[in-house]
């Protein structure tokens, strides 16, 4: 008689023989071999060992898992007081600024052209130091474009508040600097002398850069060499200034809307 019996891996083959063995007694031969492939009962035990590892390893997992979140999340808590008190002190340095400063003067370069236009823009900030109104001032010529390619040779008659079109130009680059009222009332008063003593422009004479540069002289500024573009001008200007520029908050330094007068177009 034969018969299998399976167990983990291995197969239990029993052979019973009729055989006398020593006096009569029947003997049995177990013989046991391990298969090549095992059974579908050996898989079953290690696929239950295997749920068993997994099942150990997630309950390990899992508390750490939770226990890094609450630290995470206890951490935001304790993080967010001190976050909120760096963002009211930042506002309320902003309002300190602003009443300290309610003015600025604004020193810009306009794309036009091959050379560029500098001008100024002026005026009033609100509470948050934001632009409330702003008013420009320039010099260039009068009439069209030959004026402007005569004005490299001749002195041309002049004007001191910017084109309705210069105003609509990108603004290539600006920096601003913040003004207490007496600092803004003397700004006021040098713009309206240049304007009175000014009445031609000249690219070698007196050119837009050079009305920026006296009103920068008149408040207290250091100014490049005029004889250069607009687009080097202006930043020029700003690097040697810096380090005594006062400094302005995001808001300040923000493209914002400008309330302007009527006669002057908002500049984008």
């Amino acid at each position: 008689m034969r018969s299998l019996r399976a167990c983990c891996g291995r197969i239990i083959t029993t052979s019973t023989l009729d055989t006398t063995v020593g006096g009569g007694s029947r003997a049995t031969i177990i013989n046991a071999t391990r298969r090549s492939k095992p059974l579908i009962i050996s898989q079953g035990c290690a696929a239950s060992r295997g749920a068993g590892t997994m099942g150990n390893i997630d309950r390990s997992i899992f508390p750490k898992t939770l226990l890094v979140a609450a630290i995470l999340k206890a951490g935001v808590f304790a993080a967010a007081p001190g976050v909120a008190a760096s963002i009211g002190a930042a506002a309320q340095t902003q309002v300190t600024q602003a009443k300290e400063y309610p003015y600025y003067v604004e020193f810009r370069v306009a794309v036009d052209g091959v050379y560029g236009h500098s001008y100024i823009a002026y005026g009033h900030l609100d509470s948050l130091g934001r632009t409330a109104t702003a008013t420009y001032a320039d010099i260039h010529p009068t009439g069209d474009s030959l004026s402007a390619l005569l004005g490299h040779f001749f002195p041309m008659e002049a004007a001191t508040i910017p084109e309705k079109d210069t105003l609509g130009y990108k603004i290539a680059r600006r920096f601003r600097r913040p003004l207490t009222a007496v600092e803004y009332d003397r700004l006021k008063s040098v713009i309206s002398h240049i304007r009175a003593a000014r009445h031609s422009w000249s690219v070698l004479a007196y050119n837009c850069n050079d009305f920026v540069a006296d009103v920068a002289r008149a408040m207290g500024m250091q100014t490049p060499t005029t004889l250069s573009l607009p687009y080097d001008f202006i930043p020029r200007l700003q690097a040697i200034n810096e380090r005594t520029l006062r400094p302005m908050s995001a808001l300040a330094s923000a493209r914002v809307t400008e309330i302007r007068q009527t006669s002057q177009p908002a500049l984008k």
